[in-house]
C-alpha cells in the first residue's frame, strides 16, 4: 500500500495522492504599497507517526486481511464489501508498514486525505538512492537540492473505477517550497515505483487488489468497495 500512496501522492501509496494544496489568494495591496516578492517557505520535515503497532495500524492490517481472505476464498455473487477509514489511520499504517518493510527511495509518508480524490502528500525521498539507480535523472541545477533524504510535496488527484487506479499530478513543491516541473516528478515516480516489489508504473493506470472496484476520499477518510 505505501508505494501505491506514494504513485498517487506517488499514487496511492503511491496508491498512493493528495492531497491538499489549496493556497490562499494574495490580498491587494493598497496603492502606495511597495511591491514584495513572494518567497517560498521551505517544506517542513515530516514529523510522521511512530511506526509502532497502534489501534489505527491494525485496523488497516486487519482489513488488508480481510479482504485478502475474502478474495482468496471467493467472493459470492452479488456480496459486496465496504470500507471507511480515517485519515488519522492510514497516516498510522504507513508509517508502519515503512518501518516494518521499508520501501526502496521511499522514507516517510505523511497524506492529508480531501473530498473528491484529492490528495495531497509529504513524501521524504532518498535522492541518493535514487540518483544511484540513474544519476542523469536530476538536471545538474537541483542536485545540491535533491540531496540525500528531503521531503517533497505533492498535490494529486486520482479517479478509481472498475477495479483501477489512476492519477495526476497538480503540482510539485521542492524542499525549498519552490514549484518543480511535473515532467521531473513523473520520472521520480517512474524510477521509484519500478524498484517496488511490485514493480509498477505510475503512468499507468494500477489493477485494484483484492476484488476492489474502486476506492475515493472525502475530507479526511478513504473508502473502497469491492
Amino acid at each position: 500500500m505505501p508505494a501505491r500512496v506514494a504513485a498517487s501522492a506517488l499514487g496511492l501509496l503511491a496508491v498512493l495522492g493528495s492531497f491538499s494544496g489549496t493556497s490562499a489568494q494574495a490580498p491587494v495591496a493598497a496603492p502606495a504599497a511597495p511591491k514584495v516578492q513572494a518567497v517560498a517557505a521551505p517544506i517542513p520535515v515530516i514529523a510522521p507517526a511512530s511506526g509502532e503497532s497502534t489501534q489505527g495500524a491494525m485496523q488497516i492490517a486487519d482489513l488488508l486481511a480481510s479482504l485478502a481472505r475474502f478474495d482468496r476464498d471467493g467472493r459470492v455473487a452479488g456480496q459486496k464489501i465496504g470500507f471507511e477509514i480515517p485519515e488519522r489511520a492510514v497516516n498510522e499504517y504507513l508509517a508502519y508498514s515503512l518501518r516494518n518493510r521499508p520501501r526502496p527511495g521511499i522514507s516517510a509518508i505523511t497524506v492529508t486525505l480531501l473530498p473528491k480524490n484529492d490528495i495531497s502528500a509529504a513524501i521524504e525521498i532518498d535522492f541518493n538512492s535514487v540518483k544511484e539507480w540513474n544519476p542523469e535523472i536530476l538536471p545538474e541545477p537541483l542536485r545540491p537540492l535533491l540531496s540525500g533524504k528531503r521531503t517533497i510535496q505533492l498535490n494529486t488527484h486520482f479517479e478509481s473505477k472498475n477495479g483501477t487506479f489512476t492519477f495526476s499530478l497538480k503540482d510539485v513543491h521542492g524542499p525549498d517550497g519552490k514549484l518543480l516541473e511535473n515532467k521531473l516528478m513523473t520520472a521520480l515516480l517512474q524510477a521509484i515505483g519500478s524498484r517496488q516489489p511490485e514493480s509498477y508504473d505510475a503512468a499507468k493506470p494500477l489493477p485494484l487488489p483484492f476484488g476492489l472496484k474502486r476506492i475515493w476520499t472525502e475530507k479526511q477518510s478513504v473508502m473502497g468497495e469491492t
